[in-house]
């Protein structure tokens, strides 16, 4: 509306410039509501002593760690990878030779250049990796 465009509303089509910027203000006013009376009764939970945010913290971190774990190819299927990439074939003939031999990535389907690159730069340690890309490992402590 601010560059001059005519603004058509498909389910309101009969609304003036006048009507949508008063939609707008009420939608805006609504949100500020909503974020107050949020903010207010997450204040009483607190101070009635009720612990918010997940109370099994470390069962949910362990979870995440063991399904992160789950999307990384066994060892051994790893190994092949580097050895070939380090033999120099193209990624798209790693993907090619895995597929060809039925070794299924973690997620179920085939390989392609790309999950074989995903894959080889996840267990690359900085510097360059395997795919040639060029990395930096990032401390957790960060």
């Amino acid at each position: 509306m601010e560059n001059g465009t005519d603004f058509i509303a498909c389910d309101m089509p009969t609304a003036t410039k006048l009507t949508i910027h008063i939609l707008a203000a009420v939608a805006e006013h609504e949100r500020e509501m909503i974020s107050k009376r949020t903010k207010a009764a997450l204040a009483e939970a607190k101070r009635r002593g009720t612990i918010l945010g997940n109370p099994r913290i470390e069962q949910a971190r362990a979870r995440a760690a063991e399904a992160h774990a789950a999307t990384r190819p066994a060892p051994e299927v790893a190994s092949l990878m580097q050895g070939w990439r380090q033999s120099k074939w193209p990624l798209r003939r790693i993907a090619g030779e895995l597929n060809r031999l039925n070794i299924r990535p973690p997620r179920g389907r085939q390989w392609y250049a790309s999950s074989v690159s995903n894959h080889l730069l996840a267990e690359s340690v900085g510097g360059t990796d395997l795919a040639g890309s060029s990395t930096q490992v990032r401390s957790s402590a960060a």
